[in-house]
């Protein structure tokens, strides 16, 4: 449990002592997600998606500076498109321009890069619109990490469809965007799918559903804490848009989680007249939605790891439960990274423990001999003194 580990405890007692077991609550409802996994199961998607083109440009979702900002140049179709501005607030750009670079060097010339010429050297950017013309590119694959509300991935959205060839292309079927995402709440998935659908614009990938605080059963306590602690001048208590997710991702902290939690308040009083003591400033958790090394650290040594035989029994109990079940259903009941389920699962097919057609997973005959193997409680030899133990070597 979060709540437990040194490095959140003196979050902990900013609290009154009477609402610090909720402040815990808070806590222990956030999921923690390392980046590896984020960028894994971004990779296993995007891969998906290329199999279908000969060539693809792959651009990583960012803030925009203005409202009718454009993300390809209007006036220099040879000029590639920023890919992170360099005041922008932390977020998912610099991950996913690493995995950028990754599947160009995996896929060369599947995966289109252009040259940047710069006086120290060369630099690899995402295309312009030229080079999208010229290389005969026919998809645009966006990347993110979150939709919470939907604003930001649909104004992006709304910005790369500012160019006047980008639209006429799209339009005219021929190049097609598809958005990935890791995660993605219901409210922001409807509203992105509804932009997509919109004269079908857009093709969106969602991975994993986000958990959110108003699903929480403890919802109300927790809230009226975030809005009771809430600096004086907070617009946002439960984050942007009210979102209120419970996801804090390695990389970063998104501005949909409660403001107690990123929020720095140097002269600080609470929303809450009822709260007569309090600290003279507020230190988040996550300042700036920066995640300490320490947190990491700390939850990375009390993570259990789970054996192979654990897995696959799990996996077998799962497909004995449901006997026919998609694989992204599948991924979503056991909550494994797409790696691990891609590798449990071609584990239990190799072993004729399980069968997939159709992008339906069955449980077989042998996996059913194999789980009642597993199930099994190990047995212990009931000691007996007339059993013989060695005391010697002869």
């Amino acid at each position: 449990m979060l709540s437990n580990i040194p490095a959140v405890q003196p979050w902990l007692a900013q609290f009154l002592p009477q609402d610090r077991p909720t402040a815990c609550k808070l806590l222990d409802e956030l999921v923690v997600i390392p980046t590896d996994r984020v960028v894994s199961d971004l990779k296993i998607v995007v891969e998906l998606i290329l199999t279908q083109y000969k060539k693809a440009a792959i651009y990583p979702i960012r803030e925009l500076l203005s409202d009718n900002e454009s993300y390809f140049s209007l006036s220099d179709n040879t000029e590639p498109p920023t890919m992170q501005h360099a005041q922008a607030t932390l977020g998912s750009e610099a991950l996913v321009s690493n995995l950028i670079t990754r599947l160009n060097r995996t896929y060369q010339d599947k995966v289109v890069l252009e040259d940047i010429l710069l006086p120290n050297g060369n630099l690899k950017a995402s295309p312009s619109i030229s080079t999208i013309k010229n290389k005969k590119i026919k998809t645009l694959i966006i990347i993110d990490d979150l939709i919470g509300s939907g604003d930001r991935t649909c104004d992006f959205l709304d910005a790369i469809y500012q160019h006047p060839t980008i639209k006429s292309w799209v339009s005219g079927k021929h190049l097609k965007i598809n958005v990935v995402v890791f995660m993605a709440t219901d409210k922001g998935k409807k509203k992105v799918e509804k932009w997509c659908k919109n004269g079908k614009k857009a093709d969106l990938h969602v991975i994993n559903s986000c958990p959110s605080f108003h699903s929480s059963i403890d919802s109300k306590e927790i809230f009226d804490l975030c809005n009771q602690y809430a600096n004086r001048n907070e617009r946002l208590p439960l984050g942007y848009d009210k979102v209120a997710v419970r996801v804090i991702f390695g990389h970063s902290a998104p501005n949909n989680i409660p403001a107690i939690l990123y929020r720095t308040a140097k002269k600080y009083k609470p929303k809450s007249t009822l709260i007569g003591v309090y600290p003279a400033s507020w230190t988040p958790l996550f300042p700036r939605r920066d995640v300490p090394e320490e947190i990491k650290h700390q939850i990375n040594l009390k993570k259990k790891t789970v054996s192979k035989k654990a897995s696959v029994q799990r996996l077998l109990k799962q497909l004995e439960q449901t006997p026919s079940i998609s694989k992204s259903k599948l991924h979503q009941i056991l909550d494994w990274s797409m790696a691990d389920l891609k590798c449990f699962i071609s584990f239990c097919e190799q072993f004729d423990m399980l069968t997939i057609n159709s992008n339906e997973v069955k449980i077989t005959e042998q996996g059913q001999i194999e789980l009642k193997v597993l199930n099994k409680k190990q047995y212990t030899i009931e000691f007996n003194k007339e059993n013989y133990y060695p005391n010697k070597l002869e």
